[in-house]
């Protein structure tokens, strides 16, 4: 929550209310602490075993449970922080307008704990994120061989060695009565399937971009979309055409 935006802009005001930032941050740890470890912890911990054990309903259960005591944990920390925190801000050696300054800061931020309950405990349910897309299969009354040429290898991005260039051998369809000519019949699909373990959830929770996210997710394992297509590419399931058509928007 304390990001160096907050600090850069707080140091700017001087120096009594950047002290009271600092008065103010271990509860906002404490907070952070409480919200996505131990409750969130909790939480992503009993879905995955009702997920695990095929109760989905009981896992549906657990996250509009997990949603109410998140409402209130914030709610009691509202209170609590804004009762006794001039008290403590004072323990911890605030005075005059450094203390005036930390119960400022720490009014309007415990005030929005409920959106960092929520948010950190929504983040928790969030098992995995799932892209999928249906592509058309290769006829196999008229599949034939042929090889990628080099200007198809550049567009599916390949980084193939030049002396094997010639010889990444694929299947097309020529087209016949079963497919009505089209040399395709029947379709199958293709996943891309990002675990939101910690480091994506940590990601998450501190609002990275979509592609901060993707890019940790390729890190952590994940098998992009178009890396799924290409190797139904390779099997000899679906054509280079179908590839770029499913998966242009994946790029």
């Amino acid at each position: 929550m304390v990001s160096v935006g907050d600090t850069y802009f707080i140091g700017r005001l001087g120096t009594a209310p950047l002290a009271g930032l600092a008065l103010v941050f271990p509860l906002i740890m404490l907070l952070q602490m409480t919200s996505a470890g131990a409750m969130g912890g909790g939480v992503s911990s009993a879905i995955a075993r009702a997920l695990g054990a095929g109760h989905a309903d009981r896992a549906r259960r657990l996250v509009v449970h997990a949603l109410v005591i998140a409402a209130g944990m914030a709610g009691a920390f509202t209170i609590l922080i804004l009762l006794l925190g001039p008290g403590i801000y004072g323990l911890l050696g605030g005075r005059d307008e450094t203390l005036d300054h930390a119960v400022r800061y720490s009014n309007i931020v415990f005030a929005g704990a409920i959106t960092v309950w929520m948010a950190n405990t929504l983040s928790s349910v969030l098992r995995g994120i799932l892209a999928q897309r249906l592509i058309r299969r290769i006829c196999e009354n008229c599949a034939v061989e042929s090889y990628l040429n080099p200007d198809q290898i550049a567009a599916l991005g390949l980084k193939v060695p030049v002396e094997r260039r010639d010889s990444l051998r694929v299947r097309s369809g020529e087209g016949c009565v079963s497919c009505r000519y089209t040399g395709l019949f029947g379709r199958t699909g293709v996943f891309e399937m990002l675990d939101v373990g910690r480091r994506i959830r940590a990601l998450i929770n501190d609002g990275k971009d979509a592609n901060e996210i993707h890019h940790a997710g390729r890190i952590e394992g994940m098998e992009p979309l178009r890396d799924a297509a290409v190797r139904k590419l390779a099997d000899g399931v679906t054509t280079f055409e179908e590839i770029i058509r499913v998966t242009a928007d994946s790029e």
